[in-house]
């Protein structure tokens, strides 16, 4: 990054401050620094109805991350997760925060949490990759019989996707 970047994209804020983009842009920046605190701090000022709410909020959790603060991280996404207008987003990502620090147990409940939601809208095609990603974590915590179910739907669901195909033949190689 150049400082004319930042610089650029600070103007951004100043001239368009509301305006999502520029406050995204400007985080970004501030990340490629490691400027972690500010890149936060900045994500504060994108309004919660704005269109670009959710690209902020995946945003904010990678940072915490990044920071070191893995278990504010999954605070924040339960929080959201546990509100009556919660969706499938939601609980991706806390399953993907559990999968991070290592709990496949809790990552496989939220993704099947995910999976009930996305019931609404089955057919956009985002199902499978739900699937998989249960079935993962239900595979790294013991439960072959589930992560079997798991990925075998999966695979129907999208016979065409490689990834889906190799993590399922490779998991059934692995028990014989």
């Amino acid at each position: 990054m150049t400082p004319i970047a930042l610089t650029f994209s600070r103007l951004a804020t100043q001239l368009a401050p509301k305006y999502a983009e520029t406050w995204l842009v400007t985080s970004e920046l501030l990340t490629a620094e490691e400027h972690y605190g500010a890149a936060l701090a900045v994500l504060d000022n994108i309004r919660p109805d704005d269109p670009f709410a959710e690209a902020a909020r995946n945003q904010r959790m990678e940072l915490m991350v990044k920071r070191g603060d893995r278990d504010a991280a999954l605070v924040e996404a339960l929080g959201a997760a546990n509100k009556p207008d919660a969706d499938e987003a939601d609980w991706m990502r806390v399953g993907g925060l559990y999968s991070d620090a290592g709990k496949p147990a809790e990552a496989a409940d939220a993704y099947g949490k995910a999976l009930v939601l996305n019931r609404a809208h089955a057919d956009d095609g985002t199902r499978w990759t739900i699937l998989l990603l249960q079935g993962g974590a239900l595979h790294e915590a013991g439960s072959w019989s589930a992560a079997r179910a798991a990925l075998t739907e999966a695979v129907k669901l999208a016979p065409d996707q490689a990834v889906a195909l190799n993590y399922l033949g490779y998991a059934q190689l692995e028990r014989r």
